[in-house]
């Protein structure tokens, strides 16, 4: 049965017990009337409803937990469904619901189809009319409450006049009032004002989620605690909040895996208006108009923000006095240059973001901003200089990545409240002695291809919680390391001078099939990593909590015997040429291992060794190997039983490769046909120029790989997979 789109829809107030029990008792034809206490009108409409052949409840506008026991629903009773609606994922959490029906924003064309098909079959648009009506369809954001709405307002009509008026006249604006007063029930029962305030920020905040969390905490939505890690935590939190709720969405970045928050337009233009009612925080968007019009920037305003507008320079003498503006966002603009005397009228600004922006050089206005705590020149690639920044006292983070700057800026020192400095992918080329222990206060430092540093400056930094830098060598890491006392800081070290940049196993296999990565959901950024180039990994002395290891050129050594850390979960050797072995290390707690260019291994695991060596192999749910053209099989048989938590086994660039799962040939012997349900989690398998692999599995072994694996064959021409041979070209399910 099709929905009805002439029904007004209806938002529900919070109903009590009695209220839902007085309701059912009328459904079902029980008299509750004389009856007060709650638990013998749920003991009555229980002992009706289960004594019925099938009966359906269907509670609409839930908006908290309900106990469905102390209405008088029988829970558990196969003749009974409980069907209900709710605008929190987590109230269907609570109810422990056994199936969930998610009702997204439609797409563009979906959306016009549906506004199409219920706009009235009567109604014979014109060519123009129908132009027109689809802008009205867009712009209710695939939302199925606003389309509804827009719908009953403009069924039947055919002018074009009205058509337009709806764009942006008197119908539109009585359809808008009409839909936000329905979504603001959503917001008003945020009921926490942190969460209200949180919401009215991501109009013009949204972005990576971290980066909007530090704002959050700069402004006091929220609360200062012990630590980034924990004020980050309570961010997290309250955005889950807010997507359960509907108000936001959080997603990954498709290119760099990144979280991000948005917000559909509707919603957004409904926090817009609640600010404007508010009187306290107006904020603008600005993104199709120009910041240098007379009306653009006012007096009033607190937040602005602009991402990608067009505008290209602020000019000379154009300096607005916004007294009140404490937040400004000029973000992926073609601007490239802004006035000296632009913020002079802005006294009170303490958030200015210009990333990835194209200007040349700060305004001399900036470096006068005393109240500044966030600056963000991230991305800017044509800024290459950062003036005086002495005057900046209240600057707690300073964001230069991806720009060019070439110098830090000498009197950087006297920042001594910055807490997040992050240098990474700059033009840097040597860091003045002493800077950094001068900044105690700092939390969170990042230097990517910057110049290595020194162990006794790092030491000073008693602070830190996220530590990303080069070293010259295995002494300085371990002096560095040696220094913790305890502490556990989330840490990525580079030692030595990398030629590559090594982040470990998603980035690298992004670069060889982007589709492999999407959706993974793990990404590096809470690991604590080192990265070896051309060192002697075997002297380095790694604390157990870090859990991603990459060794590269590391030549000298024909094996590996360092005791690895106990929580390792990532392993990457790459480019280790005289690397013959791997049996020193220890596996034991080995989660994810990457091999990469060993020319001289012809065996990976010895079939000779203990029977228990495949042990380590337990938690293994990623395995990567690529470039080794001497190996010819990879896992023998005795251990394949320990990879029943693989779920990812990516095998490439083996020239001699014949089989991946090999059984002992002893003479004398026939083997028998074993099955080995091993690999039974397994979803992703990626074999890639192997040219002499013909076997998946050796001998009479199957090893229980599940149809619902996703195979992906490349340039394997003498694959088969027991008898059947694999799909190339693309994706596959294994047979």
């Amino acid at each position: 049965m099709s929905p009805d789109w002439n029904q007004q829809p209806t938002v529900s107030p919070p109903r009590t017990v009695c209220d839902l029990q007085s309701s059912i008792s009328k459904a079902v034809g029980v008299d509750l009337s004389y009856g007060d206490d709650l638990n013998n009108r749920a003991a009555q409409l229980s002992k009706v409803l289960a004594g019925k052949k099938k009966s359906v409840v269907i509670l609409d506008d839930v908006w908290d937990y309900i106990s469905l026991q102390e209405i008088g629903i029988p829970v558990g009773v196969d003749r009974c469904t409980v069907l209900f609606t709710t605008r929190s994922l987590g109230v269907c959490r609570q109810l422990g619901c056994q199936r969930k029906i998610e009702i997204r924003c439609l797409p563009r064309d979906e959306s016009y189809e549906l506004f199409k098909k219920n706009i009235g079959k009567e109604t014979t648009l014109s060519r123009e009319v129908e132009t027109v009506s689809k802008l009205v369809a867009y712009r209710c954001g695939g939302l199925p409450l606003a389309i509804t709405i827009m719908i009953r307002n403009m069924k039947g009509v055919t002018d074009i006049q009205q058509w337009r008026s709806a764009l942006r006249g008197h119908i539109r604006k009585k359809a808008d009032m009409e839909i936000f007063q329905k979504l603001k029930i959503s917001y008003d029962y945020l009921k926490d004002t942190r969460l209200q305030h949180c919401f009215l920020f991501c109009p013009s905040l949204y972005g990576e989620i971290e980066t909007f969390l530090e704002f959050l905490v700069d402004e006091g939505i929220i609360k200062r605690l012990n630590s980034r890690r924990e004020e980050l935590n309570e961010g997290h939190t309250m955005l889950n909040y807010l997507s359960d709720a509907g108000l936001v969405e959080v997603g990954i970045h498709s290119h760099t895996f990144k979280k991000f928050v948005n917000m559909n337009k509707v919603i957004r233009s409904m926090a817009l208006q609640i600010m404007e009612e508010n009187n306290q925080r107006v904020m603008m968007i600005v993104n199709d108009v120009s910041l240098t019009d007379e009306e653009s920037l006012t007096g009033d305003l607190v937040t602005v923000s602009v991402d990608g507008n067009e505008i290209r320079n602020i000019p000379l003498d154009f300096s607005p006095s916004c007294s009140k503006l404490t937040t400004l966002v000029l973000r992926k603009c073609d601007l490239g240059y802004i006035g000296d005397s632009f913020f002079e009228g802005m006294p009170g600004l303490k958030v200015l973001d210009l990333s990835f922006s194209h200007i040349e050089s700060l305004p001399s206005s900036v470096y006068d901003l005393v109240n500044l705590i966030i600056l963000i020149l991230k991305g800017c690639r044509k800024l290459r200089k950062i003036g005086s920044v002495g005057k900046l006292r209240a600057l707690e983070k300073l964001d230069l990545s991806l720009s060019t700057v070439e110098e830090v800026p000498q009197d950087i020192a006297m920042l001594s409240k910055l807490k997040y400095l992050d240098l990474s992918w700059t033009e840097v080329k040597r860091l003045e002695s002493g800077i950094l222990a001068k900044l105690s206060h700092l939390q969170f430092l990042r230097l990517d291809w910057t110049p290595p540093v020194k162990a006794e400056e790092l030491a000073c930094l008693t602070k830190l919680e996220n530590l990303t830098c080069t070293v010259f060598d295995v002494v300085e890491l371990n002096k560095y390391l040696k220094g913790l006392e305890g502490r556990e800081p989330r840490l990525y070290f580079q030692v030595g001078r990398l030629t590559i940049h090594c982040t470990g196993f998603a980035n690298h296999l992004l670069y060889e099939d982007p589709d492999i990565c999407a959706g993974d959901g793990e990404g590096a950024d809470d690991l604590s990593m080192v990265s070896f180039y051309n060192c002697n990994v075997n002297e380095a002395e790694i604390p157990s909590y870090f859990q991603a290891i990459t060794i590269v050129k590391f030549n000298e050594a024909r094996s590996l015997c360092n005791s690895f850390p106990s929580k390792l979960k990532y392993l990457s050797i790459r480019e280790c040429d005289g690397l013959e072995m791997l049996c020193p290390l220890s596996f034991e707690n080995l989660e994810y291992m990457e091999l990469f260019k060993l020319k001289n291994l012809s065996v990976l695991f010895s079939i000779q060794g203990n029977v228990s060596y495949g042990s380590c192999f337990s938690n293994l749910t990623r395995f990567l190997i690529q470039g080794c053209p001497s190996i010819k099989r990879l896992f023998p048989i005795h251990v394949v039983p320990n990879l029943k938590n693989l779920k990812r086994l990516y095998v490439f660039d083996c020239l001699l490769m014949e089989e991946i799962i090999f059984e002992e040939e002893e003479e004398g012997r026939i083997p028998e046909k074993k099955e080995t349900p091993c690999l039974s989690q397994l979803c992703i398998l990626v074999l890639k120029d192997l040219p002499e692999l013909k076997r998946f599995c050796g001998g009479r072994t199957t090893c229980g790989i599940p149809k619902s694996c996703s195979s992906r064959n490349i340039n394997c021409p003498k694959l088969t997979f027991d008898g059947l041979t694999v799909c190339r070209n693309g994706h596959s399910k294994v047979q």
